[in-house]
């Protein structure tokens, strides 16, 4: 509009002349205010190291970290493809990749909880729950003695 716009203030006659603005000037005025945010923008971030083909990485997959390599560099910047354990492939910015402290971790095959006794004998712990009776008590698994509620017996 190049002028000011009209209102119940007064005002003189010059304010309500239009002015015209120069395009080259308001373009200068814009890429100095870009440049301007871009150098506050990058006081507060760091450039993160390149990672290479073949490495061990964790990498964000569903806002969870999960083990993974890394296959190849691709052509835009900091992207790459990676491939998780169980055969995914993802194509992942830097962002969202973490170089890994040690290789991709194996998963541990897990054994029974063993009791020990004193004697140091191992024994496999095997108690059956008893089914209760109507009105008596019955243990749980943990060893608990518990009553069914008294609506639950026959009447």
């Amino acid at each position: 509009m190049s002028r000011r716009l009209r209102s119940h203030l007064p005002t003189t006659p010059n304010q309500l002349q239009p002015k015209v603005v120069d395009p080259e000037r308001m373009k200068e005025k814009f890429e100095e205010k870009q440049r301007k945010q871009k150098r506050y923008y990058d006081r507060g971030s760091t450039e993160l190291p390149a990672v290479q083909e073949g490495e061990a990485v964790r990498v964000q997959v569903q806002n969870k970290w999960k083990p993974a390599v890394i296959k190849e560099k691709l052509e835009t910047p900091r992207s790459y493809i990676i491939q998780t354990p169980n055969g995914q492939r993802f194509r992942r910015n830097r962002n969202h990749i973490r170089k890994q402290k040690y290789g991709v971790q194996i998963s541990r095959q897990w054994e029974p909880i063993e009791d020990f006794q004193s004697d140091g004998a191992r024994e496999v712990r095997e108690e059956q729950v008893s089914e209760p009776s109507s009105g008596q008590y019955y243990k749980t698994r943990s060893g608990r003695l518990s009553k069914p509620p008294e609506r639950y017996q026959a009447c």
